[in-house]
């Protein structure tokens, strides 16, 4: 956000807004030609974003309640950027695991215990739609028109690699960028998510390859040259 221009952070309230009323959440606020100061623009973001928050973890959440449970015991694994390490725990249903990890991730400095229920409901969600062998990911767009990333940091080098005609193995990810394997699965489901992107993966050969995933329609933007120092 701090990025963003005045009329910039008007924008994104009226995308941040249109957003909230298709998840039918009732408001009083009103879309923005433009704001007094940036400081009150990224304040009314920020609100916006964490009600949107709210609001799809809800969803997530009753909907994973109507998941038929599972047969046996099965290990669920959740990964937060918060989070430094994968947490997981072993559970017969849903809405047992769910539970399960939302104790044990909210002892953790976390947002709030709606929005971590709604995001280990949806992570869960889609481990039942699309059960993976371990190591890969279906991620998909989130709906947001793509942003683009800035020059030279580790976001857009993610980006330019799951980008190569070839994608990119975890091995490939983690050595070009110094992270751990769970920090790079944060980048796919955080930042290339929060851009707008999916992260999916396929076998090759001996190796899982990831690739980026770009909405139907859209092209990948160019990355924004960073500020020189003065």
């Amino acid at each position: 956000m701090n990025n963003l221009t005045i009329k910039a952070l008007a924008t994104k309230h009226n995308e941040l807004l249109a957003r909230l009323v298709e998840l039918n959440v009732e408001t009083k606020v009103a879309p923005v030609k433009r704001f007094a100061t940036k400081e009150a623009g990224i304040k009314r973001n920020n609100d916006l974003i964490a009600a949107i928050e709210a609001a799809e973890a809800e969803v997530a959440y009753l909907q994973a309640q109507q998941v038929v449970p599972a047969a046996e015991e099965v290990e669920y694994t959740y990964s937060d950027k918060i989070q430094t390490e994968e947490v997981s725990v072993k559970a017969t249903s849903w809405e047992d695991a769910i539970d399960a990890l939302t104790e044990v991730l909210n002892r953790a400095p976390i947002r709030g215990n709606i929005v971590q229920r709604g995001k280990v409901a949806a992570r869960l969600m889609d481990n039942h739609k699309k059960p993976a062998a371990k190591g890969h990911c279906d991620i998909q767009p989130s709906g947001y028109r793509i942003l683009p990333c800035r020059a030279g940091t580790k976001q857009a080098m993610l980006l330019d690699m799951l980008a190569s005609t070839g994608g990119a193995t975890m091995d490939e990810l983690t050595e070009a960028l110094g992270w751990k394997a769970v920090t790079v699965r944060s980048g796919f489901s955080w930042d290339m998510k929060n851009k707008g992107y999916g992260v999916k993966s396929e076998t090759i050969g001996d190796n899982i390859v990831y690739k980026i995933v770009v909405p139907e329609g859209e092209e990948i933007p160019p990355h924004t040259p960073r500020k020189s120092a003065k």
